[in-house]
């Protein structure tokens, strides 16, 4: 017996009894109950029992109902002959529209049929692995260029504004360090000039309006202001040393005419329009190049040298030779160890600047 008769047949069941403990109810509570009552109320359950009986097998066929088939026939599956009162209310087939099959007689030949190509390749033929970043060794690094020669001196006006920034541009450009300049300045000249703006005197040709005197331009053994000057002839300060011999000593770091003359072939493709050692920036670079070439093999670094190459440059502007250190001036009496200065202001200088 299938699932779903099993099912009614325990609704009618139970219906059965409940109308029977209903009635039974009844009966058992009425008074003065005659048998002639009790058996008409009898007869009267037994018909609504028979009348919900009938209703129910009415609506099922007895022979369906107690059938042992799982699966009666038309009872899961309509077709055009199952009653329209059924149980189940399928869909009819009309319902699913079906399309004619197109017939195709026109075979298009091998050479025209489209070739496919998949959009993914599952199985590449060549796996592109990134390369490997390359480890930089030291003769790979970038070798730093060569520091570029400074362009010619054309205009009047020289490098620099302050002691300081001359001396640094001829370091620059001759690697002899700014602070062994500003020591042989501040030896041979005194403090003058050491603060301020100093481009006046830093111009070719400033001796010719302004006061030779004052910016050191004259000739130091003699004290006579050149021809070419202003106030030509005049006189500046009193002779120190030996006139007989008049070197011509002027400017900055007192330089005398045969140095500037001895020192402009290395210079001449510097100055290519005029030159004079008055001028303080020409002063400074005919003093370098005349120290490098007193010492013979100068020192490589342009910012640090050695005490005894500082030693022997001294000795070399001092008297011309490396064991004249020591200087007496007879007019004043002045006297000292020149090396011994020169170093200790190169010191100080260099720890300053």
């Amino acid at each position: 017996m299938s699932k779903l008769n099993i099912k009614i047949f325990s609704s009618l069941f139970l219906s059965f009894l409940i109308v029977i403990l209903i009635n039974g109810s009844f009966i058992k509570y009425q008074k003065d109950l005659t048998p002639a009552d009790f058996y008409q109320n009898i007869k009267k359950s037994a018909e609504k029992i028979s009348q919900v009986v009938v209703f129910k097998i009415s609506s099922f066929k007895i022979k369906k109902l107690f059938s042992l088939s799982k699966k009666p026939e038309n009872f899961y599956y309509q077709n055009e002959n199952y009653p329209q009162e059924s149980f189940f209310t399928l869909p009819t087939r009309e319902f699913f529209p079906t399309q004619t099959p197109i017939r195709i007689t026109n075979f298009p030949s091998s050479k025209q049929y489209l070739s496919i190509t998949p959009l993914i390749t599952f199985l590449p033929t060549k796996f592109n692995y990134p390369s490997p970043t390359k480890k930089i060794t030291p003769t790979d690094k970038i070798k730093p260029t060569a520091t570029p020669t400074p362009a010619p001196i054309v205009s009047d006006q020289r490098p620099g504004k302050t002691l300081i920034e001359i001396f640094y541009e001829v370091q620059k450009r001759q690697c002899v360090p700014a602070a062994l300049l500003m020591a042989f300045k501040t030896k041979e000249t005194g403090e003058r000039f050491k603060k301020g703006d100093v481009s006046l005197y830093n111009t070719y040709g400033w001796w010719k309006n302004n006061d030779p005197c004052y910016g050191f331009g004259y000739y130091a053994q003699t004290g006579i202001i050149p021809p070419d000057s202003f106030n030509a002839n005049g006189i500046c300060s009193e002779p120190i040393g030996d006139q007989s011999y008049d070197q011509k000593i002027m400017g900055l770091l007192q330089i005398s005419e045969q140095e500037q003359e001895g020192a402009y072939k290395y210079l001449k493709n510097v100055f290519v329009k005029n030159y004079d050692r008055r001028v303080f920036f020409d002063n400074a670079m005919i003093f370098a190049v005349i120290t490098k070439n007193r010492l013979g093999n100068p020192p490589k670094d342009c910012v640090n040298w050695p005490d005894e190459a500082v030693k022997i440059a001294a000795a070399k502007h001092n008297g011309g030779s490396a064991e004249t250190c020591s200087y007496y001036y007879s007019q004043n009496g002045v006297s000292g160890d020149y090396c011994k200065e020169i170093l200790e202001l190169y010191k100080k200088y260099k720890k300053e600047m």
